[in-house]
């Protein structure tokens, strides 16, 4: 996806993707290619020249909709299942892939 691969990691701070109040410390892409009414959230390092993507709604959280992408966002950081900064994700994504994965029978 060029939105991912090219124009994100172009200039990932630019000022249209800066989200703000509890939100601030991460961006969200519109349009370039999503389809209406999608985003995706993402936080990144320039120090580290990192970006991890962390959330791109879907059908069933569509902006403007009931479960909108940007509350939906705002629960699973309350939640902790997205973390609060680059290296919190960092982390909770090496230890994720250390965890013993479940089989599925």
């Amino acid at each position: 996806m060029r939105l991912t691969g090219e124009v994100i990691p172009e200039d990932p701070d630019r000022p249209d993707y800066r989200l703000t109040g509890d939100l601030k410390k991460f961006r969200r892409a519109k349009k370039h290619g999503l389809p209406p009414r999608y985003r995706l959230f993402w936080v990144f390092s320039s120090r580290a020249k990192a970006i991890i993507f962390l959330y791109l709604n879907d059908e069933a959280t569509l902006r403007g909709a009931a479960r909108d992408p940007y509350a939906v966002f705002a629960a699973k950081l309350r939640r902790r299942e997205i973390g609060k900064d680059l290296d919190a994700n960092v982390l909770a994504a090496a230890s994720a892939r250390r965890a013993p994965q479940k089989r599925a029978r």
